[in-house]
């Protein structure tokens, strides 16, 4: 009659040594107790298994072991065997990698009078046999031919070797902790990666990285968030450029100290309002000199301590062109020099000496308050007509005080210097010009009023009357031979 089995397995790690104490061991005890399918213990029958040693790499089994078993169980259903001693079917039971891979014991019985297997069991060996395990790590980590034999590679160890206890006796130049292929090195805690070297030697960091003391980076060094630098203390030194891309703000809160040249290419903004009294305080003070290539805007006072130079040669037609434009008032405290044709197109208020060099345009009204000096040629003309009788019909005015007009000329008083020339659109027309003593008795006009003086005072006295000798201004006329005006 045909029979199911069913096996209730009993492994015992025992291990079995079959000749010397020093040498390797040969097998494991394996125990079990055979059960039929409805649970019935199966004593004193003939029991036929296989076991496969194997593993599982990415998802590939790989056999490295195989052999079968014939044996009875006893009066309990019970059977033991020697994994390692029965009949290899593939493989050598010493080559079984125990210390570098994870080791699957696969159990398969044959049912009754049929030449297959079914499989029955799949277990990991969790708990390799120390006996095992301790004479491949200590084999393989003292002797490169036994790595070589046993396939592995001749310059490292099997990672299992490393012990969480430390190690000790380690020898940098031969002792090595990771992947002797090339593949990653994964650390994890909690079943979670948390650190990864991968096969090109780059780190990758799950989660924060602290480091106790110095840090030195080789070449670049990219952070995709927020750095905080000398957060409990001491300073940062940048030994090259340092450039702020994307048109990114940067903000300083302390002082910026610059010892070399600045250059911004961009708009320059300061928010700060602290107004300016002196050079040492303000939004912006600068100790030295500033050279600004183009416009500068100010929108409030400027004071300048000394002297400021505009060397742009641009001519001013009018109140908004030339080297320096105005919009509001300009207030001197001392002279003003322009060295060419200066044009007040208002009211001029001179309040203390003012030099001109060339020509005095002014349109409007002005008002000097005290002297004026003109070293050059000055020209007043009021355009328009108007009648004799009438004040403002007269391009010069002169009021105020007991006196009128002063006129002083280089030279000394002659017939041949004028000192009011009078002039229209045909020529000269009359002057008042100086005259020396000689002059004066040599010329028929003064001959003449002495004659009159002579004639005078003879009256004067024939009627008993004493009559001051007058004093007269003489003003030659173009059109008449004497004028004389009796002070």
């Amino acid at each position: 009659m045909k029979k199911s089995l069913h096996l209730l397995l009993f492994l015992f790690c025992t291990v079995v040594t079959l000749s010397q104490a020093q040498q390797v061991p040969q097998g494991m005890k394996y125990q079990a107790v055979a059960r039929s399918l409805s649970g019935q213990v199966m004593a004193n029958q003939p029991v036929t298994l296989k076991i496969n040693l194997n593993s599982n790499l990415l998802g590939s089994t790989k056999i490295h072991y195989s052999e079968t078993h014939t044996v009875t169980t006893n009066s309990l259903g019970l059977f033991d065997l020697t994994i390692g001693a029965g009949t290899v079917g593939a493989g050598t039971f010493k080559n079984v990698p125990w210390s570098s891979e994870d080791i699957w014991m696969e159990i398969a019985i044959q049912d009754g009078a049929k030449s297959g297997f079914s499989t029955v069991s799949s277990s990991r060996l969790l708990a390799v046999p120390y006996a095992f395990h301790a004479m491949t790590a200590n084999e393989l980590a003292s002797n490169p031919r036994a790595r070589a034999a046993a396939g592995g590679p001749t310059d490292g160890v099997p990672s299992n070797v490393w012990s969480t206890f430390g190690n000790t006796k380690t020898d940098p130049s031969t002792d090595r902790m990771g992947t002797m292929d090339y593949v990653d090195l994964i650390f994890v805690t909690n079943k979670t990666e948390r650190l990864r070297i991968t096969k090109d030697g780059d780190i990758n960091i799950a989660n924060s990285l602290k480091v106790g003391k110095d840090v030195e980076v080789g070449n670049n060094l990219t952070v995709k968030n927020d750095v905080f630098l000398n957060t409990t203390g001491g300073a940062t030194i940048n030994n090259g450029p340092l450039t702020v891309a994307k048109s990114k703000p940067t903000i300083l809160t302390g002082t910026l100290n610059v010892d070399g040249n600045t250059t911004l290419n961009g708009l320059t903004n300061s928010t700060n309002t602290t107004q300016s009294t002196n050079t040492t305080n303000g939004a912006l003070t600068v100790a030295g000199g500033v050279g600004i290539g183009k416009n500068l805007n100010v929108g409030g006072s400027s004071t300048f301590g000394g002297i400021v130079n505009i060397t742009d040669a641009t001519e001013s037609i009018n109140t908004t062109t030339g080297a320096l434009v105005v919009t509001g008032g300009v207030g001197i405290g001392k002279r003003i020099n322009v060295g060419g044709a200066a044009q007040f197109n208002s009211t001029l208020n001179a309040d203390g000496a003012t030099t001109l060099k060339s020509t005095l345009s002014v349109v409007g009204v002005t008002t000097l308050n005290n002297a004026l000096n003109a070293n050059g040629q000055v020209t007043i003309e009021k355009i328009g007509t108007g009648v004799s009788s009438d004040y403002n019909s007269y391009p010069l005015r002169v009021q105020g005080s007991s006196q009128g007009i002063a006129i002083k000329v280089s030279g000394t008083r002659s017939t041949s210097n004028n000192f009011v020339t009078f002039m229209d659109v045909n020529g000269i027309q009359g002057r008042i010009e100086g005259q020396t003593l000689s002059e004066l008795q040599n010329s028929t006009e003064y001959k003449i009023q002495t004659a009159l003086f002579a004639l005078e005072a003879g009256l004067s006295y024939k009627n008993r009357r004493v009559v001051n000798r007058p004093t007269f201004v003489v003003a030659t006329l173009q059109n008449h031979d004497y004028c004389y005006l009796p002070a």
